[in-house]
């Protein structure tokens, strides 16, 4: 409970900074969280930016699009396929900063996390063009900051323009531990 009401206190802090400065009102942003402690990884998301888990040689999505175009997929109206290339797959039903309550999907249990796991957070403006098989085969095998890199390199050369953002976390191996028991790798591309 407690990483859904930093979530939902950073949107009050948004918001309000927008009431004070009018050039700012209407102007929202996703955010994904993930909180690790004592073994375990808690989770909330708001918007379309993603929180991916690789385990082994698998690939998982951890959280749930809050969009109009997820919403068509889970009443069934569409397939996830069809909503990867949905005209309207970039419109939000929630955003930090755009009212001063907002929902936060924040993951009902926490889960036990392995060595070796890597937790990858990244915007629409990388999972839009590069898929989940080139995500898990970037992503799990090379250096974070390589794999950042690689992503971001292969999401430009596929027609991207819009801010790219990926982090990823590697979980320490218990013979390459670290005073926080993870190595963490970010890079962020905003065009100019």
């Amino acid at each position: 409970a407690a990483v859904p009401r930093s979530v939902q206190a950073a949107n009050r802090a948004i918001f309000d900074a927008a009431e004070r400065n009018h050039q700012m009102r209407g102007m929202g942003t996703t955010c994904t969280v993930l909180l690790l402690r004592d073994g375990m990884a808690y989770g909330a998301h708001v918007g379309d930016s993603r929180i991916y888990l690789i385990r082994g040689g698998d690939i998982f999505l951890m959280t749930e699009d809050h969009s109009a175009v997820m919403e068509l997929v889970r009443r069934g109206v569409i397939t996830r396929d069809e909503a990867r290339h949905h005209p309207d797959k970039n419109v939000i039903s929630r955003a930090l900063g755009s009212h001063r309550d907002v929902q936060v999907t924040g993951w009902p249990q926490p889960f036990a996390v392995l060595p070796g796991d890597r937790f990858l957070l990244c915007t629409d403006g990388l999972y839009d063009l590069v898929d989940d098989e080139q995500l898990l085969a970037t992503a799990r095998d090379v250096h974070p900051q390589v794999a950042c890199d690689r992503l971001i390199t292969l999401a430009r050369e596929a027609g991207g323009h819009d801010n790219i953002s990926v982090a990823i976390l590697v979980m320490s191996t218990p013979h390459e531990s670290t005073s926080a028991g993870m190595r963490e790798t970010r890079a962020i591309e905003i065009p100019q």
